[in-house]
């Protein structure tokens, strides 16, 4: 599994109210087309030693390869979705191409 993840960092404005009404919509609308298999956004709550961690929010997605993730790259979509970035962060992510190399769940 290839996981694209995008790290917002602290101290930076992040419009929490317009990601959840407006972009998650649009990314949800679009990116199952694209051929993500899954997404998940994460709330930076703490680091483990209770201090301020340096990301507020990450989003990833996920594909089953590589080729699906080089297809994401090359697909027309993907600039509307970047560009709508402005409208809730006022900086840059941080970004990340990652494998997943061994998963596992509890078994039921």
């Amino acid at each position: 599994m290839i996981v694209l993840s995008f790290y917002y960092k602290q101290g930076i404005a992040f419009n929490e109210d317009y990601y959840y009404k407006h972009h998650i919509p649009l990314v949800k609308s679009e990116v199952f087309k694209m051929g993500v298999c899954k997404y998940e956004v994460k709330k930076f709550v703490t680091s483990a030693d209770g201090s301020v961690p340096p990301y507020q929010f990450s989003f990833s997605l996920h594909f089953h390869s590589q080729k699906q993730l080089d297809e994401f790259f090359s697909n027309p979509k993907l600039k509307d979705l970047q560009n709508d970035v402005a409208n809730y962060y006022d900086g840059n992510p941080d970004v990340f191409v990652e494998e997943v190399t061994i998963q596992e769940d509890k078994p039921v």
